[in-house]
């Protein structure tokens, strides 16, 4: 077997040429010359239709704090309990600032 490169002699099985470094591709594996490759045919990309949803001006309270929780010591800090207590303590401090005036 000869190098198609330089033309050197070869060692039978040789992968390489020793003389100029050619890649030599066995003859089971060559690709045919005469046979043309197929070309994939460009396949047209789907058309997807976005939807944007309109836009807010503000963000609720609910929506602000989604998946946040307050705690103190484990327990959540604001429950009804607490609201109630806050509402009471506000009536409390209004009627006491009209009594005072």
């Amino acid at each position: 077997m000869y190098c198609k490169y330089c033309g050197a002699q070869l060692p039978d099985g040789a992968k390489f040429c020793p003389k100029c470094g050619g890649t030599l591709t066995p003859v089971s594996e060559a690709p045919e010359a005469d046979a043309p490759k197929p070309r994939p045919e460009p396949q047209p990309e789907p058309e997807v239709e976005v939807k944007e949803e309109p836009k807010k001006p503000y963000m609720s309270l609910k929506e602000l704090f989604a998946g946040t929780k307050l705690t103190m010591g484990g327990a959540p800090i604001v429950n009804k309990r607490n609201l109630i207590l806050f509402a009471v303590a506000l009536v409390v401090l209004v009627i006491l600032g009209l009594c005072s005036h």
